[in-house]
């Protein structure tokens, strides 16, 4: 009962400190309207992932989904950055189809309350919250 207790607590506090998990939209370039989802985490050591769960015209055209793990592996770095794997996806237009697919290992910066920068040093997306979830 008590390492419940203790777990709930932390869990609370987890949850407190997480300010990632919501709905985001990708804005500012090709695949602007693309939505994420990334639930809250489960619990110590839950990984925390995101799907897309808008997926506009123009990514469908390059043989993305909905519903598709976009960022996987997402772990807190310290208040405001994260580390996550990020799907990139090289499509070939002659034959119309994904050619190669891989996770690429990229930074999360929150550069507002509500923006966050994701990508590496030559590849950045820029995403604004749409909605938070509740840190009961």
């Amino acid at each position: 009962m008590l390492i419940q207790t203790f777990q709930s607590a932390a869990l609370k506090l987890l949850r407190q400190e997480c300010h990632l998990p919501g709905r985001w939209e990708r804005m500012g370039d090709d695949f602007a309207g693309c939505v994420l989802t990334i639930p809250l985490p489960e619990g110590f050591g839950g990984e925390m992932s995101a799907r897309i769960t808008v997926c506009p015209a123009r990514m469908k055209d390059y043989g993305w989904i909905e519903n598709e793990l976009k960022w996987k592996g997402i772990q807190r770095v310290s208040k405001n950055t994260y580390t996550l794997g990020d799907l990139h996806k090289e499509y070939d237009a002659g034959h119309g189809i994904v050619s190669r697919l891989n996770y690429v290992d990229s930074q999360l910066i929150f550069t507002a309350p509500d923006t966050i920068a994701v990508g590496t040093s030559h590849h950045r997306q820029t995403w604004r919250r749409l909605a938070a979830f509740r840190k009961d």
